[in-house]
């Protein structure tokens, strides 16, 4: 399944699909291993975050998302089918991308994507630390329930 979406002009494109070309895969990557090098500066992990990223990619039980702005990847989305339920495993935005809807034009598209599926219901955690995140669920009309390490939430559809 494949959409795209022009959120009030903000992006380029929303990709939503389990078959992301390659530059769509590196775009990730470099996105990621940019993140890795500011907090671990002196360390050289890029050819983990590669082998982990194509184990995702490789996965048929895993749905990627990627949001590019003008053609740069700015944010990707991860996630899993349990049953009737969409597990969100992940949604990241890359620090310049924030507070531009990113991380909720992401989580929009796999909302969208699970009513196309005829799911039941999208869920995740969140960390205890992520406002920004819970404020998006929040407002997308989760439900939240706070537990040991952070938050637990979801949403019927």
């Amino acid at each position: 399944m494949v959409s795209e979406e022009q959120p009030a002009g903000l992006f380029s494109t929303i990709t939503v699909s389990n078959e992301l070309d390659d530059d769509d895969l590196l775009g990730i990557v470099d996105m990621l291993y940019e993140e890795d090098k500011r907090n671990n500066p002196g360390k050289d992990n890029e050819d983990a975050i590669f082998n982990q990223m194509m184990s995702f990619y490789e996965d048929n039980e895993v749905y990627l998302w990627v949001a590019k702005k003008e053609g740069k990847t700015v944010g990707y989305g991860r996630a899993r089918i349990t049953g009737s339920r969409l597990k969100g495993d992940m949604i990241y935005v890359s620090p310049e991308a924030r507070g531009l809807c990113v991380g909720k034009t992401l989580l929009k598209s796999q909302i969208d994507f699970a009513i196309a599926e005829g799911l039941t219901e999208v869920y995740s955690c969140i960390d205890d630390g992520n406002v920004a995140s819970l404020r998006v669920n929040q407002g997308l009309g989760f439900y939240v329930q706070k537990v040991d390490f952070g938050y637990d939430v979801s949403l019927k559809i």
